[in-house]
């Protein structure tokens, strides 16, 4: 049976954005320890941040790696870490807009300039994509690529 090539695509997506979560755990940091004192829910918020980050680095990266080695196991851990991934996504678009809105600025992000609406449209297209991965990893021919 010959191999999907967007099985390995999607592999090497899930192993490149876990690397890119090694820069941003940093930046999570940072804005944990120095921004601490604005308020709690910034800092609950960067916690929980930090620790899904943690816990779906190695995740991210050996899902993608393995994925690309046809593993069934590496499937059904990226899925459920779209999963997670994706409603977590939610959540934090939703909590940081009600954040910003209700007490003006938690994390201080410069007025008049478009990063709030950045950062909150990311995660909803982050979320968005991460749906797109569960979709096609429950396809029957990608599905059928794993037995």
């Amino acid at each position: 049976m010959k191999k999907i090539n967007g099985i390995k695509i999607l592999g090497l997506i899930c192993v490149t954005y876990g690397l890119f979560e090694i820069y941003s755990t940093r930046y999570s940091y940072y804005m944990v320890i120095k921004y601490h004192s604005f308020l709690e829910v910034s800092v609950f918020i960067g916690v929980l941040t930090i620790l899904y980050q943690f816990l779906f680095l190695p995740a991210y990266i050996l899902g993608g790696y393995y994925l690309i080695q046809m593993k069934k196991w590496a499937r059904s851990l990226l899925i459920t870490v779209f999963t997670i991934g994706f409603f977590l996504g939610l959540c934090g678009a939703t909590i940081s807009m009600y954040s910003n809105t209700t007490f003006k600025r938690p994390i201080p992000i410069p007025p008049n300039t478009h990063m709030e609406v950045i950062l909150l449209w990311s995660s909803y297209v982050i979320a968005f994509l991460q749906l797109l991965c569960i979709y096609y990893l429950t396809r029957p021919k990608v599905k059928e690529q794993f037995k």
